[in-house]
C-alpha cells in the first residue's frame, strides 16, 4: 500500500475536524492509512472467492456461481459467464487501487446530506475522495467496508431499487434478488459483500482460537 496524500482544509476547520475526533492530524493521517489498509484486505477477500470460479473451466462458471449462497446474497444469479467475470474485474480493479496507487483523501468538517464518506467518481477524480469526522470514529472494519465502497464509485454511482438510494445489507440483498444487473454494479452490494466474508472470517477464527484454547486445557 501506498502512503495516502491527505488533503486539509483551512486552519479553522482543520481545527473544528480534531476538535469532533479528539485525534491530532497525525492520528488521522494513521486512521486513514489503516482504513485504506484494511479496505484491500477485504476486498482481496473478495476476490479470493471469486478466483476459484474463474480457475476452472469457462463453461462451469454460471453454476458454479450460482450454487454460492453468499456471491447470490449480494450479487443475485448469473446468466452468463461474462456476469462472473465482471464482477471479479470490478472488485479486483478496486483491490489494485488500493494497493498500488495513491489515495488522496480530502477531510472535510462535514459532508453533504451528513454522509461519512464520498468519492463523486468519473475519471477525473480517480482515487480520490472525502471523509467526514464520522468515518474516523467508526471500527476499523466499517471503514475498511466503506472505503471499498468508496473505490466503486470510481466507476459506478449508487444504485436506486423503487426510487431509493441502495444503502444497507438489506436494500442492498433486494436489489440482488430483484435486479442482479444493478447489484452487480451497486458500490453497496460490494461494500455489504466485504462485510459479510469478514464478519465470516473472524467468527472462524474466533472459532479456531477457541479450539486450541479447549486443546490446551
Amino acid at each position: 500500500m501506498k502512503q495516502p496524500k491527505i488533503d486539509w482544509p483551512n486552519k479553522a476547520e482543520t481545527q473544528q475536524i480534531l476538535a469532533a475526533t479528539g485525534m491530532n492530524e497525525t492520528m488521522i493521517e494513521e486512521v486513514v492509512a489503516d482504513s485504506i489498509r484494511q479496505a484491500q484486505l477485504m476486498a482481496k477477500r473478495g476476490v479470493d472467492m471469486i478466483a476459484p470460479i474463474l480457475n476452472k473451466d469457462r463453461g462451469t462458471w454460471e453454476s458454479a456461481w450460482n450454487r454460492n449462497a453468499t456471491l447470490t446474497r449480494w450479487f443475485g444469479k448469473v446468466t452468463m459467464a461474462n456476469h462472473v467475470k465482471d464482477v471479479h474485474r470490478r472488485l479486483d480493479t478496486a483491490c489494485d487501487r488500493l494497493a498500488n496507487k495513491v489515495q488522496t483523501v480530502k477531510v472535510r468538517a462535514e459532508l453533504p446530506h451528513d454522509y461519512h464518506a464520498q468519492n463523486l467518481g468519473g475519471p477525473l477524480s480517480k482515487n480520490t475522495w472525502k471523509i467526514a469526522p464520522a468515518f474516523l470514529t467508526m471500527d476499523l472494519n466499517d471503514r475498511g467496508a466503506v472505503t471499498v465502497h468508496e473505490q466503486l464509485h470510481d466507476d459506478h454511482v449508487d444504485q436506486k431499487i423503487d426510487g431509493e438510494t441502495v444503502y444497507g445489507a438489506a436494500l442492498a440483498e433486494q436489489l440482488a434478488k430483484e435486479d442482479p444487473d444493478k447489484a452487480r454494479r451497486s458500490p453497496e452490494n460490494y461494500e455489504q459483500y466485504v462485510r459479510a466474508l469478514q464478519a465470516f472470517h473472524e467468527a472462524l477464527e474466533t472459532k479456531k482460537a477457541s479450539g486450541a484454547t479447549a486443546v490446551r486445557r
